[in-house]
């Protein structure tokens, strides 16, 4: 079904004052992984600790909040006491530019119509005939479309979540999230990385799984795997 433009420009207008509507949507990596037993994590208490050298970064500091609020929502329990925990949760991320090649549509111009108009009338003299002149106009827009290779720009950040055992001293369960996209917002993609691996977290994916999060214009996140 074809919509004439005036009703596009109609219903893009109507979407952007309903909330709801989709405005970013982003493609999530996860690959979890346990020690093998399928009780890990149940029943343990886990203390947030920072990789070295993130114990003081701001990033890290939202980061970490925002897990304190995502393992509950998982059935897992945090404490804020080191004394008090059972298990150690590991965190720390790393981001840094990558290359990407695409192909981009490109427009061509070029001389889309030309308009001429008579100006007038003159005699030729020597055979006496009558003529007329006029004026070409040309008019320049796209006459076409050509594909292109371009090299974009793009943010990769990998979050690592490693929880080990303080009564085992054993490793229990690693969550490793990856994001590669347009956005270079660290501190936004950290909280839809935690948003999106939360049901992932001591557990064991079958290797990668990726994840289509949308976010509405709201800030409302919805959640799908990629089939």
């Amino acid at each position: 079904m074809t919509f004439p433009r005036p009703c596009l420009y109609a219903l893009l207008a109507a979407c952007l004052l309903l909330p709801g509507c989709v405005a970013n949507q982003y493609a999530i990596k996860i690959n979890a992984v346990t020690n093998g037993d399928i009780q890990t994590g149940i029943g343990d208490v886990y203390y947030i600790m920072a990789v070295k050298g993130q114990e003081d970064d701001l990033v890290f500091l939202e980061l970490k909040r925002n897990l304190e609020s995502a393992l509950p929502e998982a059935g897992l329990k945090v404490t804020r006491s080191l004394p008090h925990a059972t298990a150690v949760l590991f965190a720390g991320y790393k981001s840094r530019t990558v290359a990407r090649q695409t192909t981009v549509s490109e427009p061509v111009y070029g001389v889309t119509r030309v308009e001429t108009r008579g100006t007038g009338e003159y005699i030729n003299t020597l055979t006496g005939k009558t003529g007329r002149t006029s004026v070409s106009t040309p008019t320049y827009g796209v006459t076409g479309y050509k594909n292109t290779q371009k090299e974009v720009a793009q943010n990769k950040i990998v979050l690592l979540l490693a929880a080990d055992s303080l009564k085992t001293k054993k490793k229990m369960w690693e969550t490793i999230v990856t994001y590669t996209g347009d956005s270079f917002d660290n501190r936004k993609m950290l909280g839809v990385m935690v948003t999106g691996a939360k049901e992932y977290l001591a557990q064991t994916t079958p290797g990668d799984t990726w994840l289509e999060v949308s976010e509405s214009d709201d800030g409302i996140l919805s959640i799908k795997e990629k089939q």
